[in-house]
């Protein structure tokens, strides 16, 4: 199968870098930096000649294959022995209490990974642009922007969906696009071990690290869908170990320039994936940077000149896309109204965010403690004088709210997890001579600056235990390699078992993707799923897909809201087995002047699919203004008449007038 040409190239960039490391976890860690980068590279390039096709993406991945193959075959053959399960040292780990921790994480692995293929795409964000965008770039085989009534198709960083992007086309279905996800949790677990190592962890507190960040509830919950702060979790981990390792190089020597060039590459797709990672990376970059001056004086300049260099390198296309649209390389100025704070220095706002913001990280499904919670956040803001939902630094049209729903994706805490991370800081100031070792210091302070500048940018918003997913992870070698300091190996033990029992229900009850009760996706349909947060909006799409090839449409546009679903369209229509094309008509934002998509002719739009608005507060609705007009009796486009064919509560369908 054509897929697994760029599982072959990932496999080829392992064994290289197995045979160039000094293990096979830091060998994943390469190979995964270097095939995100071939994958950018092969998206940017043929999407510049309105190529990117499911022959063009196979061809490419080829093409590479053969390269790297050559390569491995005309190389020296390392030293490293492959891994051999069946070793007398891999059976004793494997019966050892610390085997029986990894066993069990392999085990929730592989579930989730079977939840990731069982089931499709579902979250909102998934239905209105991660999985939407997607589908529109392979239609105009470009991933150049395109007129969109939900700019979130164009401005958001696009690295998640670009993978997405070729997993489809190499296999005409989204049966993998959740897998992306999961890919990413899977190299978290590792990078996190490493990171553990270089901060002082031994080997059973390593495992600790695996432990403690695969039973992070958000981080099982995102796993199996097509969010992407997982992936962004990802990077950040791959760069914050490439960091410690430059750290730790020769002060003769001085780093070696692959670990330079794996620096750039992590932080570039960290940032290619999501716009959090500015600000998480921010203080692990100013730590690097000041550590390579100190160091290497004036011959740290070349090293960050190459890092800066590969950053804009990988970043540069949707940057400039971005500009030529919206005038700015992160998107449109409502997007910054809406998500950035409008205040920085105030050390009020600053506060109520700290407390917001670790209070929703603490909400459990009990309505009581969730009670008691809100409680102590609304007097602590009282005490400081601190308005609960001050405009200046709150998402808009939202109040402060702590969600009881912890088995889904978008709003479940991560108590437990937190409590940790605060229980090592402690440990580590209180029993210092026993902790003693200044990287993990450093790297914690790190860490709590990443926070702290998250709350000092970032309007509070209700799924922010969403965005702070890296956070949690990157906390996790912290977590481990201080216990494994002060606390007896029993002890440590304990911790994981309760954190892997801890996570159960997020493993089998995620409201998107239940293994469990009566509506799971063992039991329903694929298609039934794709509506499993909207389920009422089910009929609406079926009417309209089916009422449009009735009269023999296939040229379909939409007139949406900046939050509707986009994606069911295109899954009815690949049901039905004909040509045919989606495209937003009537775009009255910055997109619109870019005219329509490769192949889809204003002409050629015989049937128009418009959305009910949503009753939602007015303030939200600033991220894609202006808004189109209630229902209207008509619609005109390019000089021919629509009328509405079909109406209900949720949609309405409007043919061209006199058409039969």
């Amino acid at each position: 199968m054509a897929v697994t040409l760029p599982l072959i190239v990932f496999a080829l960039l392992f064994l290289i870098g197995a045979r160039r490391s000094e293990g096979y976890r830091v060998a994943f860690v390469l190979a995964a930096l270097w095939w995100g980068a071939l994958l950018t590279g092969i998206t940017e390039g043929l999407s510049a000649f309105e190529s990117f096709t499911p022959l063009a993406v196979g061809l490419a991945w080829m093409l590479i294959g053969m390269l790297l193959g050559g390569f491995l075959l005309l190389s020296p053959k390392g030293s490293r022995p492959f891994l051999l399960i069946g070793s007398p040292d891999i059976r004793s780990f494997i019966r050892s209490a610390d085997g029986l921790l990894i066993s069990t994480v392999v085990v929730m692995g592989c579930v989730i990974g079977l939840i990731a293929v069982i089931a499709p795409p579902n979250n909102d964000d998934s239905m209105s642009y991660h999985m939407a965008r997607v589908r529109h770039w392979i239609q105009q085989q470009s991933v150049a922007h395109y007129p969109t009534h939900i700019t979130r198709q164009l401005f958001s960083n696009p690295w998640a969906e670009f993978t997405i992007a070729h997993l489809f086309l190499l296999t005409g279905t989204d049966r993998l696009a959740n897998s992306v996800q999961w890919f990413s949790m899977v190299g978290s677990l590792i990078a996190v071990s490493l990171i553990a190592a270089r901060l002082g962890a031994d080997k059973r507190a390593e495992v600790l690290a695996a432990v403690v960040a695969a039973t992070i509830p958000m981080g099982i919950l995102q796993a199996s869908s097509t969010q992407n702060d997982y992936v962004t979790a990802f990077w950040l981990t791959c760069f914050c170990y490439v960091l410690l390792r430059i750290r730790d190089a020769s002060e003769v020597t001085g780093p070696p320039w692959t670990w330079i060039t794996c620096l750039g590459l992590s932080l570039g797709l960290a940032i290619l994936t999501k716009g959090t990672a500015y600000v998480f990376a921010f203080p692990f970059l100013c730590w690097i940077t000041w550590f390579l001056l100190c160091r290497r004086s004036w011959r740290a300049l070349p090293m960050l000149a190459v890092v800066a260099g590969l950053v804009i390198t990988l970043n540069i296309g949707h940057g400039l896309r971005n500009w030529t649209v919206f005038h700015s390389i992160s998107g449109p100025e409502e997007m910054h109204q809406a998500f950035v704070n409008e205040v920085f220095t105030d050390p009020v706002l600053f506060v109520s965010n700290v407390v917001r913001n670790l209070s929703i990280e603490l909400s459990t499904s009990d309505p009581d403690v969730n009670y008691y919670l809100r409680a102590v956040v609304r007097n602590v803001l009282r005490l400081i004088g601190a308005d609960l939902n001050d405009p200046r630094a709150t998402y808009p049209g939202l109040s402060y709210y702590l969600s009881t729903q912890q088995t889904q994706e978008d709003w479940a805490g991560n108590p437990l997890h937190l409590l940790l991370i605060f229980s090592a800081g402690a440990v580590l100031i209180v029993a210092r001579h026993r902790t003693n070792h200044e990287t993990a210091g450093t790297y914690a302070l790190a860490l709590l600056a990443a926070f702290a500048l998250f709350c000092i940018c970032t309007k509070w918003q209700v799924w922010h235990n969403r965005l702070l997913l890296p956070l949690l992870l990157l906390g996790a070698p912290f977590v481990a390699a201080v216990f494994s300091r002060v606390i007896p190996g029993r002890s440590r033990l304990a911790v994981a078992v309760v954190l892997l029992v801890a996570s159960l229900p997020a493993l089998f009850a995620n409201e998107n993707r239940p293994l469990v009760g009566p509506r799971n996706i063992l039991t329903m349909t694929r298609e039934e799923q794709y509506y499993m947060v909207r389920n009422q909006w089910r009929p609406a799409y079926h009417q309209a897909v089916d009422l449009a090839l009735r009269r023999n449409c296939t040229e379909i546009g939409v007139w949406m809201d900046w939050a509707d679903y986009d994606y069911p369209l295109w899954v009815l229509l690949d049901q039905s087995e004909r040509p045919y094309r989606i495209s937003h008509v009537l775009v009255n934002n910055e997109s619109g002047g870019l005219g329509f998509t490769r192949g889809s002719e204003p002409a050629s739009v015989c049937a128009i699919v418009m959305t009910a608005r949503r009753e939602v507060p007015e303030p939200i609705r600033v991220i894609d203004v202006p808004l189109r007009p209630e229902r209207p009796e008509t619609i005109t486009l390019h000089g021919r008449v629509f009328r509405p064919i079909l109406q209900s509560d949720l949609m309405n369908i409007y043919g061209v007038e006199g058409a039969p």
